[in-house]
C-alpha cells in the first residue's frame, strides 16, 4: 500500500471521529431539551394526601426553633409528647390533625423536576404525621413563588412537587404555651369579696351595693369591717385595681406540670406564701340569675433567674411564673393602703345647720324654713273719691311660698356665703397620711348636722400638725393631713359669715 493510499484512510477515519463527537454532544442537547420537556404542571385544586383525620396517630412540626410532637393511641386524647402531665389543648390539637388532612395543592409538577430548582433541597419547614397504619408522611415546604405568593411543596408519598396558598407553619401555627390547657382567670369585675392573707400582706374586702348607715356617706361601697363590726370604707379605684391585676394575670409560663408536695414546697407553694381569693358573681349560658363563684391564686417564692414569682391554684399540679409587678403589689397589700382619703363626702341636700368652735366661741349656723306672700308686689292703696273696685271672689286667695334661709346665732346671713362654705369644705383633699394621730391646738371644730336617720351629726376638727398641714379628724379618728392655707380660708369664712 502507498504512502499517500494510507493518509487519505487516516483522513476519513478523524472525520468520522469528528461527527460522532458532534452526534454525541447533539444527543445530550435533545436529551436535556427532552428532560425539560417531560416536565408536566397540573393546575386545579387538590388534596396532597387521601387521609382522614381520625387516621392521624401522630404529628411532628416546629414552632420557634422547637420542635413538638402529639400523639394519641387508638382514637384516644392527644398527649403533647416527652411532657408528663402536660395538659394539652385538645380542640387545637384536632385542629392540627384536621388542618394536615385537609391540605390542598393549586398546583402539581411531576416529571424530571429538580428539587433544588424549588428551594426543596433544604426545606425551610417539614411535618411528619404517622398513620394507624404505620405510614409515615412527610410535608417538606421549599420556596415562596414570588409571582403567585405560594409555597413549593414536597410530599414523600411521591416525587410530584406542589404549590400550596400557605406556608406550613399555618397548619399547625401552635407552640407549647398555646397548647397548655391553662386555667383561665375569670374577670373580676364584679367582685364581692376580697381577701390576701400573707406574711406581709392583709386585705379583707367586701363590697355592699347599698351601704346606707354603714357610715355617714353612702358613696363608698367597699368596706373593711373589723372583728368590732366597725365599717371602714375603702377606696373603690384602689381596690379595683387590684382585681384588675388578678383578671390581668396570665397562667401559660408553666415551669412544672407535676409537681408534688415535695417541689410545691421548693416553690414557696406548700405552704403559699400568699393566698388570694376573690369571690364574685358569675352568669352561665344556662342560668338565668348569676351564681356565686370564687377563684383562689397561691403565689410562692421568687425565680432567681427571671425574677418572676411562682404561682399556682389550689390542689394543682401546674406551676406558673407570673409577672413580679402584679405579684409584690399583691404580697404588700393592706387594708390600710386601700383606705379611702377624702375628707368630706356630704350630701349638702340633708344638712340642716352647722355648730362651729374657733378659739373657744361656739355658734350655730341653721337652715329655716320660712314662708313669704305668692306675689312679688302689694295691691296698690286706693286713691280718694275713687269708686271702689269690685273683685271677684271666685279668684283664689293669695298663697304662701316655703323660703329656705340661714341663720347665724338667730341673724339672716347671704345664702351665697353659705353654698361658698359648702363648696370649700368639699374640695378639701388629703395632703398625706399622719405619722401620728396626736395633734397639737384645736384649730377648728365643725358638727354638720343632718335631716338622717343615721349619722345625723358629722363632726370634723383640725389641730396643729406641721407647718404646712392641720391634723384632720372626722368621726374621732385622726389619720389624715389638709393643707393648712385650705383650712384657714374655711376659718375666715367662718368668722365673717355674718357680716
Amino acid at each position: 500500500m502507498s504512502k499517500n493510499k494510507g493518509m487519505r484512510r487516516s483522513g476519513r477515519l478523524l472525520c468520522l471521529l469528528a461527527a460522532l463527537a458532534v452526534l454525541c454532544a447533539g444527543y445530550a442537547v435533545v436529551s436535556r431539551v427532552t428532560q425539560k420537556e417531560a416536565v408536566i404542571e397540573t393546575g386545579g385544586s387538590f388534596a396532597v394526601a387521601e387521609i382522614s383525620p381520625d387516621e392521624i396517630t401522630s404529628i411532628a412540626w416546629q414552632h420557634e426553633g422547637e420542635t413538638l410532637s402529639i400523639s394519641r393511641e387508638d382514637g384516644g386524647e392527644w398527649r403533647l409528647d416527652g411532657i408528663e402531665g402536660f395538659p394539652l389543648r385538645q380542640d387545637l390539637a384536632e385542629e392540627i390533625a384536621e388542618n394536615i388532612a385537609s391540605l390542598e395543592a393549586t398546583h402539581s409538577v411531576t416529571g424530571g423536576a429538580d428539587p433544588a430548582d424549588y428551594g426543596l433541597d433544604a426545606p425551610e419547614e417539614t411535618i411528619t404525621v404517622q398513620l394507624g397504619s404505620g405510614d409515615t408522611l412527610d410535608y417538606s415546604m421549599g420556596a415562596l413563588n414570588e409571582i403567585t405568593g405560594e409555597y413549593y411543596l414536597r410530599f414523600s408519598k411521591n416525587e410530584a412537587i406542589y404549590t400550596i396558598a400557605s406556608a406550613l407553619d399555618s397548619l399547625a401555627p401552635y407552640g407549647r404555651a398555646e397548647l397548655l390547657d391553662a386555667p383561665e382567670i375569670p374577670a373580676l369585675d364584679g367582685a364581692t369579696r376580697l381577701v390576701i392573707a400573707g406574711t406581709d400582706a392583709d386585705v379583707e374586702q367586701n363590697y355592699f351595693a347599698d351601704s346606707t348607715g354603714m357610715t355617714y356617706t353612702d358613696s363608698y361601697h367597699w368596706f373593711h369591717v373589723g372583728m368590732d363590726g366597725a365599717a371602714q370604707p375603702s377606696d373603690a379605684d384602689r381596690v379595683n385595681a387590684l382585681l384588675d391585676k388578678i383578671s390581668a394575670l396570665s397562667l401559660t409560663d408553666c415551669v412544672d406540670y407535676s409537681a408534688d408536695e415535695t417541689a410545691l414546697a421548693s416553690y414557696g407553694l406548700s405552704p403559699a406564701q400568699l393566698t388570694v381569693t376573690a369571690e364574685y358573681s358569675a352568669q352561665s349560658a344556662e342560668e338565668s340569675e348569676p351564681a356565686e363563684a370564687a377563684f383562689t391564686l397561691l403565689i410562692g417564692g421568687q425565680d432567681a433567674e427571671t425574677g418572676e414569682y411562682y404561682a399556682a391554684l389550689p390542689d394543682s399540679q401546674l406551676v406558673f411564673r407570673i409577672d413580679a409587678d402584679t405579684a409584690e403589689r399583691l404580697l404588700f397589700a393592706t387594708n390600710d393602703s386601700l383606705r379611702a382619703d377624702d375628707v368630706l363626702l356630704m350630701d349638702w341636700t340633708a344638712v340642716t345647720g352647722m355648730e362651729f368652735t374657733i378659739g373657744g366661741e361656739s355658734h350655730i349656723l341653721v337652715r329655716d324654713t320660712v314662708e313669704t306672700l305668692d306675689g312679688a308686689d302689694a295691691e296698690p292703696a286706693e286713691t280718694a273719691g275713687a269708686e271702689p273696685v269690685e273683685t271677684d271672689s271666685a279668684e283664689p286667695a293669695e298663697t304662701a311660698a316655703p323660703e329656705t334661709v340661714w341663720t347665724l346665732d338667730g341673724s339672716r346671713v347671704d345664702d351665697e356665703k353659705v353654698a361658698a362654705l359648702e363648696q370649700a369644705l368639699t374640695a378639701l383633699t388629703s395632703s398625706g397620711r399622719a405619722e401620728t394621730a396626736a395633734g397639737g391646738a384645736e384649730v377648728l371644730r365643725l358638727t354638720i348636722l343632718r335631716d338622717s336617720d343615721s349619722y345625723d351629726r358629722v363632726e370634723l376638727a383640725f389641730s396643729e400638725y406641721d407647718a404646712e398641714n392641720y391634723l384632720y379628724t372626722l368621726m374621732g379618728e385622726s389619720r389624715l393631713l389638709v393643707a393648712a392655707d385650705a383650712v384657714d380660708a374655711i376659718v375666715r369664712t367662718l368668722k365673717y359669715l355674718g357680716q
